[in-house]
């Protein structure tokens, strides 16, 4: 059930042409992020950002600060 939440993501994805393959890791989300990307020889990794402010992100962590740390692939943030 896993692949239900992205559907209509990936209905954007496919109107817009974009090649994708659908993937769905258990794990901790940093680990699987980077270890995939690393698998897949990926030239970079994209991700979204939840706008945390800092004392936040200080107390909770943050996914994406994880993924900067256990990569060396350039990271991009989106919010």
């Amino acid at each position: 059930r896993a692949g239900d939440v992205l559907r209509e993501e990936r209905a954007v994805l496919q109107a817009a042409g974009v090649r994708f393959t659908p993937l769905v890791e258990i794990g901790a989300p940093a680990a699987c992020i980077a270890r995939v990307a690393a698998e897949h020889n990926c030239d970079g990794i994209v991700m979204g950002s939840r706008g945390m402010g800092a004392v936040s992100a200080a107390l909770l962590g943050s996914v994406s600060s994880e993924v900067l740390q256990s990569s060396d692939l350039p990271l991009t943030l989106i919010r």
